[in-house]
């Protein structure tokens, strides 16, 4: 018969040494039983601590706790300390109490331990740690995130979207919701991956449509325009998702396609407000001022507004009244400054007027409301080149050329530079492909004849001069001042209200 064995811990205080003795028992369980037990209870711990996260009270003080007293309690031991202890029970300390150097240590009793974790876990999260659907079916669950959204209570009902998605996450209904509810608390980032995942399970207009919003708020126009695209190919007379499509047209600077867009809806419908001014800056934006003004003639009856404003500016910009433009985008800018793009335009009529250190101010304003303003970032890197700070400026180029991959003016800007920056045959790749895609482009092949030379490719050089004197000729030929008629696209009539 095997004696009884007792040891404990190096002395902390009455009242540690009690409850650890208090956890000693002789032979009781096994490894073998322990292992399961420990298994169990950590997944009990880490279960509860995971509700606890979600639940989003105290999680980093639970967090710390839990971690702590499993570590405490149910590691294993390693390192010099290893051979004194058998799954975290410290070995005798001292040869009393008929303890033999050799003699099998006696396990904690492992039900014991078990029965203290459980016990821990409750005092930990309390009445409030376990979440509601261990009380609620996920019918009542999904019924309560949907009032909660009816009621405006958006981060409960994202709460309750995300726990009953735990349980049934293929539910790419719930998934819109749930897209929804974080667009209107402005995590458009969260919202999009949401509505991704719908679409994985369903493909209906409505979560294209939302997808293509949630893209269109966090300025990705390119994204919103492949989306609005395939709601539009479901939907052909839906005229929210022409409207927001044209809008999206003209922000990615294709103001062609806008047009295209919207004047078949202008041309048939009474007037529409948003309409008329969507179609108005696209067709001021594409040069037909003429006609821009035109369709603009209801705004322009109604009261002063920086919409208003916003609109002459543009148009008289495409028009190349530059101070007829700066004097409107003033007025529009003191009226609504946070209106998207005019700072943007405000810069740009600055810069064009010779105010460049002031046009600066203004597109690093646009740039805080939306970082992916084209212009404002190729303006923003012109002025950092010309001061002579480079990889600022290739900063703001690269950004603008993201937003509009392949824009050859921008990669000029990016070529030029590369050459200030002295690494000439990397502007010498990039000039040649440029004037390869654009062979009128005349400052271009300024630039590549000026590499050749300094590269000691002279005969190189002295073809692209001949190119540049050629181009220089053509155009002094033209008519600086001609003016091109502007006609209403063929077959299209606008009908009377």
């Amino acid at each position: 018969m095997r004696p009884r064995n007792y040891f404990s811990t190096p002395r902390r205080g009455d009242a540690e040494k009690n409850q650890e003795s208090s956890l000693v028992d002789s032979n009781y369980g096994g490894t073998r039983r322990f292992r399961k037990n420990r298994t169990a209870a950590w997944r009990l711990l880490y279960a509860a601590w995971r509700q606890r996260e979600r639940r989003g009270n105290g999680r980093g003080v639970v967090r710390r706790a839990c971690i702590a007293k499993l570590k405490d309690d149910f590691s294993t031991p390693r390192g010099r300390d290893a051979e004194n202890t058998l799954w975290g029970v410290p070995r005798p300390l001292q040869k009393g109490f008929g303890a033999r150097k050799r003699d099998k240590i006696v396990a904690i009793p492992v039900m014991c331990r078990f029965g203290w974790a459980v016990f821990a876990a409750g005092l930990l999260f309390g009445q409030s740690g376990l979440p509601s659907q261990t009380k609620q079916s996920p019918q009542e669950l999904l019924k309560e995130a949907v009032t909660f959204h009816q009621q405006g209570k958006l981060e409960e009902a994202i709460r309750d979207y995300e726990l009953f998605l735990d349980i049934y996450p293929d539910a790419p209904e719930v998934r819109s919701n749930l897209g929804a509810a974080l667009a209107a608390t402005g995590k458009y980032a969260r919202a999009i991956e949401e509505y991704k995942l719908a679409l994985m399970k369903k493909s209906e207009p409505q979560l294209h449509l939302n997808l293509a919003l949630a893209y269109y708020k966090t300025d990705d126009f390119a994204s919103a325009i492949g989306e609005l695209e395939k709601v539009r190919a479901v939907e052909p007379d839906n005229r929210q998702v022409q409207t927001l499509l044209a809008d999206s047209y003209v922000h990615n600077g294709e103001n062609k396609k806008a047009i295209d867009v919207l004047w078949p809806v202008y041309a048939a419908s009474s007037s529409d407000l948003a309409v008329d001014y969507v179609l108005g800056t696209a067709l001021a934006r594409d040069g037909q001022a003429e006609l821009a003004q035109r369709v603009v003639n209801p705004l322009m009856a109604g009261p002063d507004s920086a919409e208003k404003h916003m609109l002459l500016g543009t148009a008289k910009f495409a028009a190349h009244d530059y101070p007829g433009a700066l004097d409107d985008f003033h007025k529009a800018v003191e009226m609504n400054p946070d209106m998207p793009e005019v700072n943007s335009y405000y810069g740009q009529a600055l810069f064009s007027n010779g105010h460049t250190e002031e046009s600066q101010k203004y597109f690093e304003k646009e740039l805080a409301h939306n970082p992916n303003d084209f212009q404002s970032n190729v303006h923003v890197g012109l002025l950092l080149k010309q001061d002579q700070k480079y990889d600022d400026a290739l900063k703001f180029l690269k950004r603008a050329l993201a937003g509009r991959p392949g824009d050859v003016a921008v990669r000029y800007q990016i070529a030029l530079v590369k050459m200030a920056q002295g690494k000439d045959q990397v502007a010498l790749d990039e000039m040649e492909e440029i004037v390869s895609e654009s062979p009128k482009f005349l400052e271009a092949h300024v630039s590549l004849s000026t590499l050749y030379y300094r590269l000691k490719r002279k005969e190189d050089g002295n073809n692209e001069r001949k190119i540049v004197e050629k181009l220089t000729a053509e155009r002094q030929a033209k008519e600086p001042a001609a003016q091109l008629g502007v006609t209403e696209p063929a077959g299209v009539q606008r009908t009377n209200p």
